[in-house]
């Protein structure tokens, strides 16, 4: 992870916005030519750079380099930004990356408005000034923006270590489990668990099968079923209110659900734990 040092690279500044943008404000699907950052004050965001999910809040910044698809939607009520947009240009005037051989899931820099904040408040207060050099001391400002990134990234990539991913993978499938958990009132989707622990899908799939042995979507129907037998267990609830407790508007449909996945209608199981406890 470098930077092309065969040519010099000139920061060329494009354009610099602080702004509060109101929530479901989704940025399709799109590509840029030059270089993006985008410095999270308050709120939070889910983004997805060449197909990499995170999500972004509080003090976080990410940064999307030329060529790259990407596409960002807010999860909070408001969000407060700043967003630089800069070229980086070689000998040719062609606009490059600044670093090469960098995975999505290094773009997003956790807690970087410490480092940051007072940079990209200079350069919007520079965009004013009229006053001869200014245009110097911004791109001195956005070369001194990508030192500390860089320096955050190298900072950041040593402790990537195997246990400390195996950690977190952990961590994630527990998020999901828990959620999971509290909702089988819910026929909750394998996307929405995702969306609670801001991955994606697949990755979730993935880390989830190889921790667990079954797949989320089995897990989920694992504990409705484990609740619904729970529900079932005390006698004063008739089967149709067992169904409407367990989100299902249509009881013969739940009957139908639980007999398919035990080999017994909910009526055929109370009557075998009659049994199971005379």
């Amino acid at each position: 992870m470098s930077i092309d040092q065969k040519d010099k690279l000139i920061p060329q500044f494009l354009r610099i916005h602080k702004a509060r943008i109101g929530t479901h404000w989704i940025w399709p699907e799109h590509i840029n030519t030059d270089i993006e950052l985008v410095l999270i004050k308050k709120g939070q965001m889910r983004c997805s750079i060449d197909g990499e999910v995170f999500c972004a809040h509080n003090g976080d910044c990410y940064f999307v380099q030329p060529d790259q698809v990407h596409h960002e939607e807010i999860l909070s009520k408001h969000l407060d930004i700043f967003t630089l947009r800069f070229a980086l240009l070689d000998s040719s005037e062609k606009s490059r990356p600044f670093i090469s051989n960098c995975q999505p899931k290094q773009q997003c820099l956790r807690n970087f408005e410490k480092k940051s904040s007072k940079l990209f408040e200079k350069i919007l207060q520079l965009i004013w000034n009229e006053k001869s050099g200014t245009e110097r001391e911004i791109e001195k400002a956005i070369s001194d923006i990508i030192h500390l990134i860089k320096k955050h990234i190298d900072e950041q990539s040593p402790r990537t270590t195997p246990e400390k991913a195996m950690s977190r993978q952990h961590l994630l499938v527990r998020q999901a489990m828990d959620f999971i958990r509290q909702n089988t009132n819910k026929n909750v989707t394998v996307s929405q668990v995702a969306d609670h622990c801001c991955i994606c899908p697949c990755y979730l799939a993935h880390i989830f099968k190889d921790r667990m042995g079954i797949s989320p979507v089995q897990y989920i129907l694992q504990q409705r079923i484990d609740q619904a037998k729970r529900l079932l267990a005390d006698e004063s609830l008739y089967v149709y209110e067992v169904a409407n407790q367990m989100g299902y508007n249509d009881p013969f449909y739940f009957s139908r659900q639980f007999k398919k996945n035990t080999g017994l209608s909910p009526q055929a199981y109370r009557i075998h734990l009659g049994k199971v406890y005379l």
